[in-house]
């Protein structure tokens, strides 16, 4: 019986920025009035959190996520200039690459990057080796334009969601499979945090390491 082949690394790669992403919403459903910041009537706001961008109807897009006030309704920055109901608005991640982007070419934030560093192989006798791809993922933020943000917030929101994108969801071996391609998925090491205090610009980097069978 022949082995069965290992997932092919842009499968993987695909499927942990998959993960990610469905865990940091890029739209949602509210309503407004003209001059309140509160905006109402949406359905779930699970998943969002201060300091993620929002731009739909006559909200400003220089406008943020302030404080999530419920289930059903959050506070941005700068206010709408009107009522509507039903508006659409855009949130979530500005900048999604496999290629690291300097902020100071002021790509859209925040910004999430997938880097492969490296591919670590142990060999085996007569078996396969156990390859393990190490990936960086970075995101940028930069909240803190807004004096009355703190960046720091925000990265230990983005931080949350990658926690959640990378359950330890096998009961029996505390792993996760990314959907039963890989043996293992693991956050490894330090999240290292630049919070940007001193400017607008906050940075978080976390390492993963995927273990192939």
């Amino acid at each position: 019986m022949l082995p069965t082949p290992s997932p092919r690394r842009e499968t993987i790669m695909l499927a942990l920025q998959a993960a990610i992403l469905a865990k940091v919403p890029s739209s949602f459903v509210g309503n407004t009035a003209a001059g309140n910041p509160q905006i109402t009537g949406i359905p779930d706001t699970t998943g969002l959190f201060p300091g993620l961008p929002i731009a739909g109807g006559t909200t400003p897009e220089q406008s943020l996520i302030r404080t999530i006030d419920g289930p059903n309704a959050l506070t941005v920055t700068i206010p709408p200039t009107g009522d509507a109901t039903g508006v659409v608005f855009d949130t979530g991640f500005g900048t999604i690459s496999r290629r690291v982007i300097p902020w100071t070419d002021n790509p859209p934030q925040p910004c999430l990057f997938l880097i492969n560093e490296s591919d670590d192989y142990q060999v085996r006798t007569q078996q396969p080796p156990i390859r393990t791809m190490k990936i960086e993922v970075m995101i940028y933020t930069d909240v803190g334009r807004d004096k009355s943000m703190a960046a720091g917030v925000t990265l230990n929101n983005f931080a949350d969601a990658l926690d959640a994108a990378i359950p330890y969801s096998d009961s029996q071996w505390g792993r996760n499979t990314l959907g039963g391609i890989v043996q293992d998925c693991r956050i490894n090491g330090a999240m290292e945090y630049y919070p940007g205090d001193l400017a607008s610009q906050a940075i978080g980097v976390a390492t993963v390491l995927i273990t192939i069978p």
